[in-house]
């Protein structure tokens, strides 16, 4: 019976919808639709429709671009030739998402992307694929409990990613791109499929990189430079030995240049190796940049791009150091560091401390771009940084104890001090120990965190010097000796130059064993102890003078047994000095307990220093005089 006109078009429309459901899904993953959608790589299925797809419109791109460029007449791009190599990058891009590069290197893992998915497509345009119904979907793989998928008839894998930024995806196993070489080796030379992209591979073996080497200008070499050798045409061996050769060349003057300058001063020294590691880096740069521009590929890539990294991240990093010492030495150049002092040890091993830091992080940095474990290197450092902690306790132990003298600065160098029994001038203070000069001028050195735990007495750290003797009288002086002795005295201290005016005292303090005992208690204006030692003199003189006018004498020891027989106190100067009390108590100038203001500055600096008579004695003038 035949169809009536309506279940006519009820087919149309189903046969319609049958058609259009998977063209609309093909569309949906074109780039030239939605270029920021990302592939679909939910199951083995979609995963191997992407890429196949993907790179079918990539050659059909690259087909458009060929005849493009061969249709102008220069030998880069045209503006219409740039969109479409745009195009194509787009394409390619896309199709690398369906590759697990994790376990790639950082630095090689766009040209083992661009390798590996060249290679696949060579290898999947002369194999036979099964029909995408029968590779498993989502579902399928979930039912069957499994997390990967192998293409039929070869060793080739699709499987889940476990872990990263991909996690929960289907990707091509990341042994399977590694060996995608030798599969390659094995199928290339079977025969292309109807619609393959054919000689790709070697041609992206054989040009440069379009923006560097123009394709038209390879097209141009003779055979003989476009033949393989090591899986690289000849003219990119003969192009990069030439710049290897060149560049050694180079490094070779610069290092005769650097050693035939020696330098003492250490700037420039290091100034000089800074240049030098400079030029290795540059020269490290300069030959992966020309490696790209000349488009190496496969295992000699990651080879070169190994090296070069190596020797660009190793080099900078030792020129950090480098540049910590630098920074070092003009800190310590200041004239505000002492030569040997903690100042200069702390520049140098802050400087050190931070510049190896920096060294360290950036050779890690380096380490994970080259594709090497890093987490593994950090668990060893801090293993062996652990038993290096155990081993060197004591060095450590005095590293803090050189910290807290720097915070501190108790002493600094050339400053005279008393550590213990020992008395003597800091010569250095490391990092490790102090060294300390004595009076009998050897150098004792003592570890940092014996001198920061001692008792220390910083006498270059005092402003004046206390004078403080004990004046012992015969116990036959009478109390108005005692009177005019300590009123003497006390014009001597306040007439004093040397002196300073408070406090300047002298007291009658108690009755000794032997003696009356008389305590002065004053500081002297200097710093340098022998000058200090000569005012002493000088006021103890005086002093001896003032006792012996009194009409006494100072007291001997009571325990010294003497055979000869005292000799009587002089009556006479008794009797005067009596007088002269007696003629201040009718003057009302006994100046005991204390001096006036007025009176001490009337005695203020009026005492000749030096005392007259002396080398270089010049009497201070008085108040009053011009």
């Amino acid at each position: 019976m035949p169809k009536s006109r309506p279940d006519r078009i009820l087919l149309i429309v189903w046969g319609l919808w049958l058609i259009l459901v998977p063209l609309s899904g093909t569309l949906a993953q074109s780039p030239g639709q939605h270029p920021l959608e990302p592939p679909d790589t939910s199951s083995p299925r979609a995963t191997l429709r992407s890429f196949i797809m993907t790179m079918q419109e990539a050659s059909e791109a690259f087909n458009a671009l060929i005849t493009t460029y061969h249709s102008q007449p220069g030998l880069y791009f045209s503006p219409a030739g740039q969109a479409q190599h745009v195009r194509l990058q787009s394409f390619l891009i896309r199709a690398r998402r369906t590759l697990n590069l994790s376990e790639v290197a950082p630095t090689v893992k766009e040209k083992f992307g661009l390798d590996s998915q060249l290679l696949l497509k060579e290898i999947f345009d002369r194999i036979e694929l099964p029909p995408l119904e029968s590779v498993p979907d989502a579902g399928a793989m979930t039912m069957a409990g499994v997390d990967q998928w192998r293409i039929p008839h070869t060793e080739m894998v699709i499987a889940r990613v476990k872990e990263g930024s991909q996690a929960g995806e289907f990707l091509f196993s990341n042994a399977t791109l590694k060996r995608l070489p030798e599969f390659y080796e094995k199928v290339k030379a079977l025969p292309y499929k109807p619609g393959s992209w054919e000689g790709v591979y070697e041609f992206y073996t054989t040009i440069g990189h379009s923006r560097w080497v123009p394709w038209k200008l390879t097209d141009r070499l003779p055979p003989w430079a476009k033949a393989k050798v090591g899986d690289q045409a000849l003219w990119r061996w003969i192009v990069f030995g030439l710049a290897v050769v060149s560049v050694w060349s180079i490094l070779i003057i610069l290092a005769r240049w650097r050693r035939g300058r020696a330098e003492v001063h250490p700037i420039r020294e290091n100034s000089r190796r800074l240049v030098m590691m400079v030029s290795v880096v540059v020269a490290a740069w300069f030959l992966d940049f020309l490696k790209d521009a000349i488009n190496v590929t496969g295992g000699v890539n990651d080879i070169i791009a190994t090296v070069l990294g190596a020797v660009f991240y190793l080099t900078a990093a030792w020129g950090i150091i480098l540049v910590g010492n630098i920074a070092a030495e003009c800190i310590i150049a200041s004239p505000k560091v002492k030569e040997r002092s903690l100042d200069e040890a702390m520049a140098r091993l802050t400087t050190r401390i931070l510049s190896l830091t920096f060294a360290v992080v950036f050779t890690l940095y380096g380490a994970h771009a080259l594709g090497l474990p890093v987490l593994p290197l950090l668990a060893g450092l801090g293993v062996g940084g652990l038993a290096l902690a155990l081993a060197a306790q004591p060095t450590i132990e005095n590293f803090i104890a050189g910290l807290t003298l720097f915070a501190d600065r108790p002493v600094r160098v050339g400053e005279f001090c008393r550590f213990g029994d020992t008395i003597g001038t800091v010569e250095e203070i490391g990092i490790r120990s102090t060294r300390i000069r004595t009076l009998d001028h050897t150098i004792v050195s003592v570890s940092n965190s014996d001198f920061a735990k001692a008792r220390l007495e910083n006498y270059s750290a005092r402003g004046k010097i206390w004078y403080h003797p004990r004046i012992k009288l015969r116990y036959e002086t009478t109390p108005d000796q005692v009177r005019y002795i300590l009123v003497e005295i006390r014009k001597l201290l306040y007439a004093h130059p040397k002196v300073h005016q408070d406090p300047a005292r002298i007291r009658f303090v108690q009755f000794g064993e032997c003696s009356l005992d008389l305590d002065v208690f004053a500081y002297i204006d200097t710093t340098d102890y022998g000058e200090f030692l000569e005012i002493a003199e000088d006021i103890n003189l005086r002093i001896m003078d003032i006792v012996k006018a009194a009409g006494t004498e100072l007291a001997i020891p009571a325990q010294i047994e003497y055979k000869i027989d005292k000799e009587p106190l002089d009556e006479t100067q008794i009797r005067k000095t009596e007088n002269c009390v007696q003629e201040w108590r009718t003057q009302h100038a006994l100046y005991i307990p204390t001096f006036p203001p007025e009176k001490i500055n009337e005695l203020r600096d009026s005492l000749d220093y030096p005392p007259e008579g002396s080398a270089g004695a010049q009497r201070a003038p008085r108040q009053g005089e011009a």
